[in-house]
C-alpha cells in the first residue's frame, strides 16, 4: 500500500495486490488487482468506477456538468 489511500470496512486484499496512491476502495470491496493511482474501486470483485480529481467534493460542479452532458441541456439550471 502506498500513501494516502482510503480503504472501506470489511475490505478484502489479496496477496500481491498494489494499492497506489490516493486510491479509495468501498466498503466490502474484494480487491484482486492493482489498484491504480486517483481511483475510486467498488465490488466484489473491485471494479474501477472513476478517478478522484480536483473537483472532487464539489456538487455545484458535477451537477452542472451532469446537466450539461444529459437530455435535459437546454433546460434552465436554476442555481
Amino acid at each position: 500500500m502506498k500513501d494516502n489511500c482510503w480503504i472501506g470496512t470489511h475490505v478484502t486484499i489479496l496477496d500481491g495486490v498494489t494499492i497506489h496512491e490516493r486510491a479509495v476502495i468501498g466498503a466490502g470491496a474484494v480487491v484482486t488487482k492493482d489498484v491504480l493511482p486517483n481511483s475510486v474501486v467498488v465490488g466484489n470483485p473491485a471494479r474501477h468506477i472513476r478517478y478522484r480529481g480536483e473537483n472532487e467534493g464539489n456538487f455545484n460542479y458535477s451537477l452542472k456538468e451532469k446537466y450539461r452532458k444529459s437530455r435535459y441541456s437546454s433546460c434552465l439550471l436554476v442555481e
